[in-house]
């Protein structure tokens, strides 16, 4: 018997059909996962490190202390502007001065004293006390021990000397008016400064009054006023020497304003000796 042409010769394949092994994504192999897990305790590590690093850097930093800046001397718009640099605002100064109308124009304006002092931490509470003009005693003490070397002295030279050859008028009014004129800026500004509560400017000027005395009664007046202004100037000798008996002593507030009114007085009275040259 002949087997037909078109029937296979060999037996189909027994069990399941052979399928080709996958192959795992290279992120599910343990070579992966164990160097992914090793960087990532590296990197939290070094982040770590520089965070505290960092905040130790920052904390270790000095900070440095702002200093007050030597404004006395200078104009009130210049030292405003100086503290501005240095954050402290015009709100935030106290400025004790100007007289009854007020600061209008700060550059017009000079400061005379300071607080905080120069160089010292820029702390508040910040207080200039101002003036048109500031008087040039370096020190309160030094005020102080010129108006008690006044006071000590026992008499001022109002003597006027006689065989001296007299000024000229013209020439002794412009002296002696520009004198007395510097007088009376300095009683304006302690009646300033009694009002302001300024120490130093009290005593200061107590001082510049008895140097300016010893100006005015240098020059040798002409004869036709030599009496009437010899008068004046122990009159006024008088009246600033008991002025300076009440700064240095225990004058109170009250009596010292009534001394300089006393003393206006009395250079208003020489500067009418002088109208009759």
């Amino acid at each position: 018997m002949t087997t037909p042409p078109d029937m296979p010769t060999e037996p189909p394949p027994m069990g399941d059909p052979v399928i080709a092994a996958a192959t795992k994504p290279f992120y599910k192999k343990t070579w992966f996962i164990v160097v992914a897990v090793i960087a990532m305790v590296v990197i939290v590590g070094s982040v770590a490190s520089n965070s505290e690093t960092t905040t130790k850097s920052i904390a270790e930093e000095e900070i440095p202390v702002l200093q007050m800046p030597d404004v006395a001397g200078g104009r009130l718009d210049v030292a405003l502007s100086d503290l501005s640099a240095l954050g402290v605002g015009e709100g935030d100064v106290e400025i004790v001065g100007g007289g009854s109308l007020g600061i209008l124009d700060e550059s017009n304006w000079t400061v005379c004293e300071q607080s905080p002092a120069a160089n010292s931490e820029l702390l508040p509470p910040f207080r200039l006390i101002v003036d048109q003009s500031c008087s040039t005693a370096p020190t309160v003490e030094a005020a102080v021990d010129a108006t008690q070397e006044v006071t000590d002295e026992s008499t001022v030279d109002t003597e006027i000397d006689t065989a001296a050859q007299p000024e000229s008028p013209v020439v002794f009014r412009a002296q002696a008016q520009g004198d007395i004129d510097d007088m009376q800026r300095d009683v304006a500004d302690l009646q300033r400064a009694i009002n302001d509560n300024s120490v130093f400017r009290i005593l200061s000027n107590t001082a510049e009054l008895s140097f300016n005395l010893g100006q005015l009664g240098s020059p040798t007046p002409p004869q036709d006023v030599a009496e009437a202004w010899k008068e004046g100037l122990a009159d006024l000798d008088s009246e600033i020497s008991s002025l300076s008996d009440l700064v240095s002593g225990d004058g109170t507030t009250k009596q010292v304003r009534s001394q300089v009114r006393q003393i206006r007085t009395a250079l208003n009275n020489m500067e009418k000796v002088l109208e009759g040259l």
